[in-house]
């Protein structure tokens, strides 16, 4: 009976051990294993600089943003923004779109979920032709900053699923 305990108690320890692993994991953590600096027997001391390798590791937008592969769509498209740009309220977004019935949808939404903004936007001019359209959204942020996808999209009236998508990741801030 004491093995079958101590067998057990090992098996738990085991399971929350890998549990921490895999939630690190999960999280992005990671364990640096560094070598020591060496010693050197000259009595110079070297001014410290800045290497190469801390300039490397700063983040960008992109690095750490929700959305790395945005699809692209060709029948609406934002041309005023490019991916991954910072931007706040009022949000201005403008470009071409080759919509039914001169309307498309929009939606601004936080990367964690929630949507912060969502709408029509009607396009002007003949279909086929990929007539301009611009649009205001004014919207507020619960955190600063916030990372974001701005989608335009149609619906399908065959099926009622998201088509001609185009997301444009985006930093928010206030």
């Amino acid at each position: 009976m004491n093995k079958l305990v101590w067998v057990i108690i090992s098996l738990i320890v085991v399971i929350i051990l890998g549990s921490i692993g895999v939630w690190a994991y999960a999280k992005g953590y990671q364990i640096k294993i560094t070598k020591p600096e060496s010693t050197t027997t000259s009595s110079q001391s070297t001014p410290s600089t800045s290497t190469s390798e801390e300039t490397s590791t700063a983040k960008t937008v992109k690095d750490v943003h929700c959305l790395q592969n945005p699809t692209k769509g060709d029948q609406i498209v934002i041309s005023n923004l490019t991916d991954y740009q910072t931007a706040s309220s009022p949000l201005t977004f403008s470009g071409t779109a080759n919509a039914f019935e001169g309307e498309f949808l929009y939606k601004l939404r936080d990367c964690r979920g929630p949507v912060i903004d969502e709408g029509t936007v009607s396009v002007e001019g003949e279909v086929g032709t990929n007539p301009a359209y611009t649009k205001t959204i004014t919207f507020t942020l619960s955190r600063d900053p916030l990372d974001a996808v701005l989608e335009v999209y149609e619906v399908s009236a065959e099926d009622g699923t998201e088509i001609n998508l185009y997301q444009l990741p985006l930093r928010l801030t206030k």
